[in-house]
């Protein structure tokens, strides 16, 4: 970090080429840093820079991981014409197994590895139904159960504590994915040639929504 007397300011090293014709000379440029100037002011002040080694361990630690996962998969469907009725429907069941490293860091001086894993199971069913009214007129409706898994950077159990300050981020290794029921009712009218109109409504019901806290 920089540990001059002053503060360091862009005028200091404000300026440079920069494309005037840039999105059609609509916007005017803000000042922006001249790399060469700011690299003579740093080769000039070296002293009033310091390499925190422990600084920099300490944030490559907190964000460092690796997952894996491994997902299974097996479904079961099947589809009925009863004259102007279709009924297509199914079930699929997904397993998901995960395995985790990262890093614990306390006050920046502590830095302890982690391992962790989980592992979970989804039944999902669908249906969905097609009722044609006429040739030009369709009546669909769907209901589906669906999940969405969690981000690997929200469930490994990395943690960095800073104790002095009050302050720590913390994965959460027993997040559940995001479940939802959802119902879809659709009607489809077609006009020869011209195209398709379409309109419907939906329902979704969310279970173990995710969120964040401070």
């Amino acid at each position: 970090g920089y540990t001059g007397a002053n503060d360091l300011t862009l005028d200091q090293y404000s300026g440079g080429d920069y494309n005037k014709k840039f999105l059609d000379s609509r916007y005017t440029m803000n000042p922006h840093a001249d790399a060469e100037k700011f690299v003579r002011f740093f080769n000039t002040n070296r002293q009033d820079f310091e390499l925190s080694v422990d600084d920099k361990l300490a944030t490559e630690a907190a964000e460092a991981y690796t997952a894996s996962e491994d997902v299974y998969a097996w479904y079961v469907m099947t589809r009925i014409q009863r004259d102007k009725l279709m009924l297509l429907g199914g079930v699929r069941y997904e397993y998901t197994d995960v395995s985790y490293t990262s890093f614990n860091v306390v006050n920046e001086a502590e830095i302890l590895p982690q391992k962790g894993g989980r592992n979970y199971g989804f039944l999902l069913p669908q249906l969905h139904v097609k009722y044609k009214l006429n040739e030009d007129l369709n009546l669909c409706a769907a209901i589906t159960r669906s999940y969405a898994r969690p981000n690997f950077s929200d469930i490994v159990p990395a943690q960095e504590i800073n104790i002095n300050e009050g302050e720590g981020t913390i994965g959460n290794t027993k997040l559940k994915p995001v479940s939802a029921t959802n119902v879809d009712v659709l009607a489809e009218k077609y006009f020869g040639t011209v195209g398709i109109l379409s309109g419907g409504v939906f329902y979704k019901k969310l279970g173990d929504f995710i969120f964040s806290r401070n």
